[in-house]
């Protein structure tokens, strides 16, 4: 039987240390989902789907591949590192300092 081990995190926490969960061939989405729900000390009723970290929704724990990071959702959409604030501020001040720069050459 062969194992696979995802990180599992809440919907949106790029900061925190994600749960380590390991999943067998042929577990059931519901196991999945409370193994999950267990490790991260969440209502198992809260949790109803899950993502990777490119947004795509996963509904089969077969689809999942080693060391893939798990977004587990309360059924909200998934939120991406940008719309959780973490890269918007780096990636305007970056494109403002290109943009400065190149005004200062010209």
């Amino acid at each position: 039987m062969s194992k696979t081990r995802v990180f599992v995190s809440q919907n949106g926490d790029y900061e925190g240390t994600p749960a380590i969960v390991i999943v067998k061939d042929g577990m059931s989405f519901e196991d999945f989902l409370a193994k999950a729900a267990q490790k991260l000390k969440v209502e198992k009723k809260f949790s109803r789907c899950f993502y990777i970290t490119n947004g795509a929704e996963v509904d089969d724990p077969d689809d999942l591949m080693p060391e893939d990071k798990v977004f587990v959702s309360e059924g909200e959409d998934f939120k991406s590192k940008a719309s959780a604030g973490m890269l918007s501020g780096g990636l305007s001040a970056v494109a403002g300092g290109a943009s400065s720069l190149s005004d200062q050459l010209a």
